[in-house]
């Protein structure tokens, strides 16, 4: 699929706004969690991983990124349509997060 993205910086668009609002949600929380958002066209997914381990959660989180993004591709049913990805995260170790990083980078390239 060409021009799909990862959405690095804040744009203030509702896939920002709302993984940023569930990311502060379960921060108040104290949770170690993985947010990500997903829009194509005016549609938008976002889904939560909370139950992580200390370290070593990227494999599955990576599973989890991919059936998230099925479903949500599933129920947006807009096969031509780029998606934008967007995740945040709050206590997570640097390499996993770098290892989900290039899983997700890998996965919108293919």
């Amino acid at each position: 699929m060409r021009g799909n993205s990862i959405s690095v910086p804040f744009q203030g668009d509702e896939l920002d706004q709302r993984v940023v609002g569930q990311l502060d949600h379960l921060k108040s929380k104290g949770r170690q969690c993985l947010v990500v958002g997903f829009m194509i066209g005016g549609e938008v997914g976002v889904y939560s991983l909370t139950n992580l381990s200390k370290g070593g959660w990227a494999e599955n989180a990576i599973e989890w990124f991919h059936a998230k993004r099925h479903e949500f591709c599933a129920k947006v049913n807009q096969p031509n349509k780029p998606i934008d990805v967007l995740w945040r995260g709050h206590k997570l170790n640097w390499l996993d997060r770098e290892m989900f990083e290039d899983a997700v980078t890998m996965s919108l390239d293919g």
